[in-house]
């Protein structure tokens, strides 16, 4: 029963979501007039989700008279960027310019395409206390007094309230629907088809819970299920270019079926719908760290993509994946990757990428190799091998590096000036065995003595603020 009802709220939403056009200084004059919205999914604090945007069309297709009104006729479509301008239009609104007064119809979807948005199955014995709700709504279709141009500023007129019960079973809800509306002051707004002074009006739709507290002749007390309240611009022959509906909490605590939050929504009127292209990657590449592989990858665009499996293969043939990294949905700007292979041992690997789309269709990409050897942590000069010598000797040093920096930020490609030079008894330098800038890595020399005579030595290695020198042992 908390789904079912839970589904009427939706019900109810599904077609108060539907925002046709609205009077005559504000309407656009010509049939064939197009409008495009980028629609934007509000999170339950009202920040945008910018990764939902969808796209709607409503086209001026004709005027002509319908259900004793001469009306605007407004064909409608809704979609994603990539697909929506070979969509047919689904859906048809109208409006009615009265003066200073906009009529809109108020219709209902079909049932069936209402049932489309749901998962009905094993709700068998609930379709009928749907359709009973759905049939309730339907009795609602009538020209209603929308938007009224020359109402006074802050003042608040019902567009209609009816009550209603509706039965499921053995229960049966009464319930009340009202949309009002208030007129506020004009705003300026700049949108992407230019700066307008607008008129705005906030929508007030409720849907409530009746109870008796008190036996007839005294009214029922209205308890609110769900308030949304919407927010609409209108710019002079533009129409609507902005609408605003917030997040809503649904209050079913009466019923004890405690409450839930549904997504707000935001809607601005835009010049062009956007053209997406595929997830289209510029780079990627590999790159041994102290904590493992470190794989970077930068798209420039990118479409439904719900993010990156990453692959591994000793062969370059058989693949496992090692980590996966969510993407960036539907976008246009760059966007950098990275994820640090911290299982990897120190040997030869192929990585590749699996481009995951929602759909669950996948990409993959070219392969890319790396010898990975180990980086050390810590800077490390070694005890020379062997040690006493004569004349030759092996010292071995490390260069570490900061975990995970970034391959494709500035501060990759820049090394350490690295010197090991050795110095006899009195301070007295003999010799230098490196003095260049190193990559971090493990390294090692040979130091060969042959010009020297027997006696203790020390090598000193320096680079930046790390110093460290050992003695050693030249025996002829």
């Amino acid at each position: 029963m908390k789904m079912l009802l839970r589904i009427f709220v939706l019900f109810f939403l599904c077609n108060l979501f539907l925002f046709p056009q609205q009077a005559q200084d504000y309407f656009p004059q010509s049939l064939g007039y197009v409008w495009k919205y980028k629609l934007i999914q509000l999170d339950t604090l009202n920040n945008p989700v910018n990764s939902s945007a969808s796209y709607k069309i409503d086209s001026l297709a004709a005027e002509a008279v319908f259900n004793q009104l001469p009306a605007k006729f407004i064909l409608s479509k809704a979609g994603q960027a990539e697909t929506i301008k070979q969509q047919p239009y689904i859906d048809t609104n109208y409006i009615n310019l009265n003066g200073s007064i906009a009529n809109l119809y108020f219709k209902m979807m079909s049932f069936d395409s209402i049932l489309a948005n749901f998962d009905t199955s094993g709700m068998g014995s609930y379709i009928t206390g749907l359709l009973s709700f759905y049939n309730t709504l339907q009795s609602f279709e009538n020209w209603y007094a929308y938007y009224k141009f020359q109402q006074a500023v802050n003042s608040d007129y019902t567009i209609f309230q009816y009550d209603s019960t509706v039965t499921v079973d053995t229960l049966t809800l009464p319930l009340r629907f009202e949309i009002e509306c208030r007129r506020l002051n004009d705003q300026f707004l700049a949108t992407e088809i230019g700066e307008f002074t607008c008129k705005k009006f906030v929508e007030t739709a409720t849907l409530s819970y009746l109870v008796n507290l008190l036996p007839p002749p005294f009214p029922p007390i209205a308890v609110p299920i769900i308030t949304r309240k919407d927010s609409v611009w209108f710019a002079p022959g533009n129409w609507i270019v902005k609408k605003l509906s917030p997040s809503m909490v649904v209050d079913l605590s009466l019923l004890n079926y405690g409450t839930y939050t549904i997504p707000g929504l935001e809607v601005n009127i835009i010049s062009e719908i956007p053209i997406i292209v595929p997830v289209e990657l510029i780079s990627f590449s590999a790159s041994s760290v102290s904590t493992g592989v470190l794989l970077e990858w930068e798209t420039a665009t990118e479409l439904n993509n719900l993010g990156f499996e990453i692959e591994r293969s000793n062969d370059n043939n058989s693949f496992v994946r090692v980590g996966f990294v969510k993407g960036k949905g539907t976008t246009t700007e760059k966007n950098v990757y990275s994820l640090t292979d911290k299982t990897a041992e120190s040997k030869k690997y192929y990585y590749r990428l699996k481009q995951i789309d929602y759909d669950g269709k996948y990409t993959l990409s070219n392969s890319i190799q790396i010898e990975h050897t180990s980086i050390p942590l810590n800077f490390e000069l070694s005890q020379n091998y062997p040690n006493p010598f004569n004349p030759v000797t092996t010292i071995r040093f490390s260069i570490p590096t900061s975990p995970d920096t970034p391959l494709l930020s500035k501060e990759r490609g820049r090394g350490e000036v690295v010197t090991l030079k050795v110095y006899d008894m009195l301070g007295r330098e003999v010799a230098v065995l490196v003095n260049e800038e190193k990559q971090p890595g493990e390294y090692e020399v040979q130091f060969d003595a042959s010009g020297l005579t027997t006696g203790i030595y020390f090598y000193r290695l320096t680079t930046g603020s790390f110093v460290e020198t050992k003695k050693m042992v030249l025996l002829r």
